[in-house]
């Protein structure tokens, strides 16, 4: 999915991959630890069915709470810059969900791949040949250094 994208789209030392849990879809140095009850909180703001998510789904939301707005979402807020998704249709649907309606609620632009046609089944080779050429597109458009973007809802792609 797109954790593993990112990880082999950028050099260790600009990585900040939030993962639910440790060995998540085989991602290396992915960051699995955060203030948990302060993204419980957060993700069950947003979230219509908390109630009803399962301990893995809760752990899920919760990670996309630290992906917008960093391991302290409450107490010490870091924003991204931007949100870079897929969900089918470019809709605000399953768990990618919570990290676009996190963002909006910030005022973080969001911008859904969902709403190309030709990102509607790409191939991990492909996957990973966007991600590459788009990082390497925002670094000389916006002169960034280092992008702090939450990156997510991929796996959407690959489980229709």
């Amino acid at each position: 999915g797109a954790d593993a994208a990112f990880a082999k789209g950028c050099s260790l030392e600009s990585q900040e991959i939030y993962v639910p849990w440790k060995n998540f879809n085989k991602v290396p140095n992915g960051i699995y630890e955060g203030n948990v009850k302060e993204g419980e909180i957060v993700a069950s703001e947003i979230h219509e069915a908390w109630h009803r998510c399962s301990h893995g789904a809760k752990k899920l939301h919760t990670r996309n709470t630290f992906q917008v707005l960093g391991p302290n979402p409450i107490s010490n807020p870091i924003l991204v810059d931007f949100v870079v998704c897929y969900t089918k249709g470019g809709l605000d649907i399953g768990g990618t969900r919570t990290a676009i309606m996190l963002a909006k609620r910030n005022n973080i632009p969001v911008f859904n791949l969902g709403i190309y046609d030709y990102v509607d089944k790409p191939t991990e080779r492909v996957e990973d040949w966007f991600f590459l050429e788009y990082v390497k597109w925002l670094k000389e458009t916006f002169g960034l250094e280092k992008i702090k973007v939450m990156f997510c809802g991929m796996d959407d792609i690959n489980n229709d």
